[in-house]
């Protein structure tokens, strides 16, 4: 009969353990995925904005390296006043730099450094006191398209009978940020110029493309 009693005891004692490691267990992934769930959109958006950068840094270095060895991309023609009556385009080297750009931006999101992100789950709660400490959400960063490149050029107003003309690196990416629980896509849009002109006087009639 004890012994009976005895083993009736150790399957109770059994049977707690298991129903409490379950519930610890439940706990743990309830609060995980609250955690992650919370973190996630801050995780995405630290992510969105490391990658732009990344990939600003990587197009200024590339535009340097071009514009060293073309030269003048956008050539001045003035009339016999000094008036400026034409800009023209080097349409070759704004290809190069399309090409480039592109590389750039494409090798930036790729390089391990970049691609890797963390958030500590205290920043979860607006106490100063828990601020960056705790586990961390770890979160991995990985582009869903080829950048796209193009060139654009744009008159502005800049001042008293001024214009200012930019020619610029329109550049648009997509991006997925990767948590454990989750995954957030986003599109990164962003413009780099290439150079800028001030014209004083009537902005020029004509804006060409050639070699």
């Amino acid at each position: 009969m004890g012994v009976y009693l005895q083993a009736g005891k150790k399957s109770k004692r059994v049977r707690r353990v298991i129903i409490l490691s379950l519930t610890l267990s439940l706990v743990f992934l309830l609060f995980f995925s609250y955690c992650n769930r919370r973190l996630s959109p801050i995780v995405a958006t630290l992510a969105a904005e490391k990658a732009k950068a990344a990939a600003v840094s990587a197009v200024d270095r590339a535009l340097a390296t071009v514009l060293e060895a073309e030269g003048e991309i956008v050539k001045t023609e003035f009339d016999t006043r000094g008036r400026l009556t034409l800009l023209t385009c080097n349409t070759a080297a704004a290809n190069r730099i399309r090409t480039v750009a592109s590389e750039a931006v494409n090798a930036a999101l790729t390089d391990e450094e970049i691609t890797k992100i963390s958030v500590p789950i205290g920043s979860l709660f607006d106490a100063p006191l828990f601020a960056g400490r705790g586990p961390r959400l770890s979160a991995r960063i990985c582009p869903l398209s080829y950048a796209t490149v193009t060139i654009s050029d744009a008159f502005t107003s800049a001042g008293v009978n001024q214009t200012l003309f930019t020619l610029s690196c329109e550049i648009s990416v997509e991006i997925n940020t990767i948590t454990p629980l989750s995954q957030s896509p986003s599109t990164l849009f962003f413009s780099c110029p290439i150079t800028q002109i001030v014209i004083a006087g009537d902005v020029p009639q004509v804006y060409v493309g050639g070699e």
